[in-house]
């Protein structure tokens, strides 16, 4: 089976090499915090591609149980967007021009 992983997005003109040091230790923060998450294996960092709107990147860690999906899902993601607001990174969202033609 795969690892839970999270799609984490960073606005154009963020550093990388900030965004996934910052990930790495949101997982670390989490494995400390809950009893979700295993430290073995480490968790990983990958910055997958260039989107639209910014930086895309997935983090991949390892429950400790198949059964905690949501509350995984619910402890990386409230500490990624906490982590986001308090260094500045801004989450991108995908914006759309309309014009109107006479």
């Amino acid at each position: 089976r795969h690892p839970p992983y999270f799609r984490a997005d960073a606005k154009s003109g963020t550093d990388p090499g900030k965004v996934k040091e910052l990930l790495l230790d949101i997982s670390q923060a989490t494995i400390q915090k809950t009893d979700y998450l295993l430290k073995e294996p480490a968790p990983q960092v990958f910055f997958n591609e260039f989107g639209e709107s910014g930086l895309k990147f997935i983090l991949y860690v390892w429950a400790k149980k198949y059964n905690l999906t949501d509350e995984v899902k619910d402890a990386i993601n409230v500490e990624i967007a906490r982590r986001f607001a308090v260094e500045g990174i801004e989450i991108p969202f995908p914006q759309m021009e309309s014009r109107e033609t006479k």
